[in-house]
């Protein structure tokens, strides 16, 4: 036998262990065929990124839904606030969020789904103490004529800088944050240190934000709920499609194109209006049928 078939035959056995690994190998590198980074802010009960309830906020629960839906990504969790998740959308090619407003603006910079759930509106959240002086903004639906409270420079609002409240709402506080009357917020728990602002009068007056922030705020941190009082604004009634936002990227695209699939699907819907209802008092959940059926997304 020559010294070439003898080596040949020695290496019969490391050939075929070889041969009999790379399907795994493929297989492995076929399922990372990309990474998202998943960026989501302290934005309960949307999102909860700390205390006894971390994880299990309604976005959270869809969020973990869609990561099991998309095997063929590898999923990277980062909380951040507002500002940062939009910074990190702009320079990396990667990042998405779970629950994104669109807006015009956005919609220039970021990557959108279709709807995969709608969601309550916000309003402007004050003292009840401040019904008497606020009754001349209201209309007969009792919802706040917001851009005419804030014309007469008697209210200070804070907002999450960065953060979409709806159109309407956006609008108004553009103008306010011009006159001055708007006081941005950046901090991780702004909704609670802007209630707690509200209720010890430090110089706050009010606060846009949804009914179910303040129900979660109120029983989380021990606060007072019936001194609160929340006003829908006119114009802003109806629900609000909610999205999948990602990078403006050819891997945003991709991401984006099976996020849709997904929708159309039906399945991802119907986990993510289930679990944003779980988060709504009993009575608000009941109107959030009502509204969802009244607009033909009771199916989504």
């Amino acid at each position: 036998m020559s010294s070439v078939s003898a080596t040949m035959i020695s290496l019969r056995p490391l050939l075929f262990f070889i041969v009999m690994c790379m399907p795994i190998g493929m297989s492995a590198a076929a399922r990372a065929a990309g990474s998202i980074v998943w960026f989501h802010s302290d934005f309960p009960p949307l999102s909860i990124v700390n205390g006894p309830d971390k994880g299990r906020g309604a976005a959270d629960q869809w969020g973990v839904f869609l990561q099991q839906q998309l095997p063929d990504f590898q999923h990277e969790l980062i909380a951040a606030n507002t500002l940062r998740i939009q910074e990190e959308m702009k320079h990396r090619d990667n990042a998405c969020n779970y629950a994104f407003l669109k807006t015009a603006e956005r919609e220039k910079l970021f990557l959108f789904s279709e709807p995969l759930a709608s969601i309550q509106p916000s309003g402007l959240i004050t003292l009840r103490s401040r019904e008497k002086e606020l009754a001349p903004f209201l209309n007969d639906r009792g919802e706040l004529r917001l851009q005419a409270l804030i014309a007469t420079q008697k209210f200070r609002i804070a907002a999450a800088a960065g953060r979409s409240f709806g159109h309407v709402i956006d609008e108004a506080l553009l103008a306010g944050h011009e006159d001055g009357k708007l006081v941005p917020f950046t901090t991780s728990d702004l909704f609670s240190s802007g209630l707690l602002q509200i209720l010890n009068k430090q110089g706050i007056d009010a606060l846009p934000g949804y009914a179910m922030e303040l129900s979660w705020a109120a029983q989380r941190f021990n606060l007072p709920p019936d001194r609160f009082w929340f006003l829908p604004v006119e114009g802003q009634t109806d629900l609000l499609p909610v999205h999948v936002a990602c990078s403006r990227s050819p891997i945003g695209e991709q991401i984006i194109s099976q996020i849709n699939e997904l929708i159309r699907a039906g399945k991802l819907p119907e986990v993510a209006s289930q679990a944003y209802r779980g988060w709504l008092p009993a009575d608000v959940a009941r109107h959030y049928d009502r509204q969802r059926k009244a607009t033909g997304r009771h199916s989504q």
